[in-house]
């Protein structure tokens, strides 16, 4: 009742308008009644079916579950390869030029990424196309 009150911009909650929007909100949310809106309209709710709602929200969380699978995906993958580099330049001494890191990846831009979060990380430094390890 009192945030219908703050919806309405009104500092005292009245009975009439905010207490039976606040039944009809509690009566759907708890039992799925519909007791009409207060100025006799339909909402966008009360035209939504069980199923398509239903469907919705199932599709909502498959897709957001998607998302953060292929952000893990990533996320795995960029710190594999970046495990790679650091074992490369450990190798070497502490001093690997780029077109040296991971030379089996195809994907280039992959392991450049990966560099510039190394650098970011202040794992290494990159200068003239020499990436040294920093201690």
């Amino acid at each position: 009742a009192s945030a219908h009150a703050k919806a309405r911009l009104s500092n005292v909650v009245q009975a009439e308008p905010d207490c039976k929007v606040a039944m009809d909100i509690l009566g759907f949310a708890l039992y799925h009644e519909n007791g009409g809106n207060v100025d006799g309209t339909t909402s966008k709710v009360d035209k939504v079916s069980d199923d398509e709602s239903d469907s919705s929200v199932v599709g909502d969380i498959d897709e957001s579950s998607n998302k953060r699978r292929r952000l893990d995906d990533e996320d795995r993958s960029s710190n594999a390869i970046k495990a790679r580099i650091w074992d490369e330049i450990t190798a070497s001494e502490g001093e690997l030029p780029l077109e040296e890191a991971y030379p089996t990846m195809d994907d280039r831009d992959s392991v450049m990424k990966a560099v510039d979060e190394m650098v970011d990380e202040g794992r290494v430094m990159v200068s003239d196309g020499i990436m040294y390890m920093i201690e």
